[in-house]
């Protein structure tokens, strides 16, 4: 347990109470779960919830070291389209059955998006 929760950079949380944890500390201590408790497939639905810019992208950061390291295949549940472009290879849109596959970049196409969200569905970019 002392090489995983050390790997994802938890050690110093090791007396701790998981309830008395932040929301990225939670997802550490998670993850460090995973590795002492091998797997090939990691679902996460909605997984950066909880978490701030900062956090959000530590922990895509050590998600994707992880799925290097360790072999992992990972399936995230999500609505966050920037956070699918930034971090998936490949991308299901469903709503209630397979709309559409494939890389981000052409499955996430405004056609796509209306099929999967409906017609009057805007995308907002946030310009900071």
């Amino acid at each position: 347990m002392r090489e995983a929760l050390t790997q994802v950079e938890a050690w110093h949380l090791r007396d701790q109470l998981i309830s008395s944890l932040s929301g990225g500390e939670t997802k550490r201590v998670l993850l460090a779960y995973c590795l002492v408790r091998p797997r090939s497939l990691l679902i996460l639905d909605e997984a950066p919830a909880g978490l701030d810019v900062r956090s959000e992208s530590d922990f895509y950061q050590l998600l994707y070291q992880l799925k290097q390291e360790q072999g992992w295949a990972i399936l995230q549940i999500s609505h966050d389209l920037d956070m699918v472009r930034r971090n998936c290879d490949r991308v299901l849109c469903m709503n209630r059955t397979l709309l559409c596959e494939g890389v981000p970049g052409h499955t996430l196409s405004p056609e796509n998006l209306s099929l999967a969200y409906g017609s009057e569905f805007v995308r907002y970019r946030h310009s900071c």
